[in-house]
């Protein structure tokens, strides 16, 4: 140091200052350039996040709108060409129409809905009789009975036994096959699993996904038109799971991805031409897909599964159309929502029944997936003092009904309300009507 500045103890002072001064200028110029720096690539990501997230989605709608889209004149065609040749007849693509309902549950408001006071017995047909059309008349219609049918106590709370007329009315709405993995499987043991299975069985009505004994398969096929279409089912798990017995699991099929693999290859080997997947899995009050789900759909494509369909959400989450190894489209339904329950989660009133058309190729004898409809469905509840209090509605068909001066069917107030349910579910699936 000078000696001017070493005898100049205030020079020194003044110079140090400016010094320290510089430097931190310095600092906060450094930092301010490496704060803008990170802000703008944040953006950038973020933008391309956004970017690859709309482009997915718009992928996602797409190809829904493409198998949304009816293929009735390649169907006339093929009937036209038929009639003109007495051996076209015996080629002709055969065509299944699987109905697809959500989840069956038996809250107690729902039971004393349907219970009749002077025969002391139940009735829970008015519930469908507005929509069972869907389901009885399609040549496969699936459901996931989420209660148990035993001899104990009625209750719909917590533990899940419902009175026997509920599958009376299912078997007469057409209902098929259901599936019974779900989180309320074991709710009454072994027994409960036992006499719901051998009650459906007396209604000629498919159970899959709990089993008799732990070494059946739990596989259910189906031939339909000539097509073997084969039926699985699991489940994410067992309420209060921690204090089941390993012996008790093994008679439900919780989902377990080898376990999964080596039931589609059985379903091939008993000679199924048609895969589908029923999961009780996701987020159950979320209309969002969870990770879990899109990864578990991911190792059903890449093993096989031709249409995957998922419960538990008792809400509407959306649909989706992937491609498998050979080029198929596989679709896969992630929850139509329930089907019939006294949930008040919101929007869990709003739901839909599926309509899933595959056709087996004459000449190939390939099986793949033809087309997908749906239609909107409402569960109005009269409130607690009503004769029928709980009725499910088709939304289209109100609506349309209403604004042709049917103002009698339904008040303008729930008009109002059946507009913005379709709003959701057409938003949902991808399918939002044109202006």
């Amino acid at each position: 140091m000078p000696r001017g500045m070493r005898r100049n103890p205030r020079l020194r002072g003044l110079l140090e200052k400016r010094i320290e001064k510089k430097t931190f200028a310095s600092i906060v110029s450094i930092l301010s350039i490496v704060i803008i720096v990170c802000i703008v690539g944040i953006t950038i990501q973020t933008y391309r996040t956004r970017e690859e997230y709309a482009k997915k989605e718009e992928e996602r709608i797409r190809k829904l709108r493409e198998i949304f889209v009816a293929e009735e004149e390649e169907e006339e065609e093929e009937t036209t060409s038929a009639s003109n040749n007495v051996e076209e007849k015996t080629k002709q693509d055969t065509y299944v129409t699987i109905a697809v309902a959500g989840d069956i549950l038996c809250e107690k408001p729902l039971y004393d809905d349907a219970y009749d006071k002077e025969s002391g017995t139940f009735n829970f047909l008015p519930m469908f009789q507005n929509i069972q059309k869907y389901t009885k008349y399609t040549d496969l219609t699936l459901g996931t009975m989420e209660t148990n049918f035993t001899d104990d106590a009625i209750s719909g709370y917590r533990l899940y036994n419902s009175p026997k007329e509920l599958g009376n009315a299912l078997q007469t709405a057409g209902v098929d096959v259901l599936s019974t993995a779900h989180n309320h499987s074991l709710d009454y043991g072994l027994e409960g699993i036992q006499a719901t299975k051998e009650y459906f069985d007396s209604l000629q009505i498919d159970t899959v996904g709990t089993k008799l004994n732990p070494e059946e398969d739990s596989i259910v096929i189906k031939e339909v038109n000539e097509i073997k279409i084969a039926i699985l089912s699991y489940t994410y798990g067992i309420n209060e799971q921690e204090t089941k017995t390993e012996e008790e699991l093994s008679y439900v099929n919780l989902i377990d991805k080898e376990k999964i693999k080596q039931d589609i290859e059985k379903a091939k080997e008993q000679g199924a031409e048609y895969i589908c997947t029923m999961l009780h899995w996701g987020d159950l009050t979320s209309s969002k897909v969870n990770q879990e789900q899109q990864e578990l759909a991911d190792f059903l494509v890449e093993n096989g599964v031709d249409l995957i369909l998922g419960s538990h959400p008792a809400v509407i989450q959306p649909l989706e159309i992937r491609q498998n190894a050979e080029g198929e489209n596989v679709f896969i339904s992630y929850s139509v929502g329930n089907y019939i329950s006294a949930s008040e989660y919101e929007n869990s009133n709003i739901e839909m029944i599926l309509e899933v058309k595959i056709k087996k190729d004459a000449e190939t004898g390939k099986v793949s997936l033809n087309k997908v409809t749906y239609t909107p469905v409402y569960l109005l509840d009269n409130g607690k003092n009503a004769e029928n209090r709980y009725e499910l509605y088709d939304i289209k068909d109100v609506i349309q009904k209403y604004e042709n001066g049917e103002d009698d069917v339904v008040t303008k107030e729930l008009y109002e309300k059946l507009k913005q349910a379709l709003k959701e579910i057409e938003k949902l699936v991808g399918k939002e009507e044109e202006e």
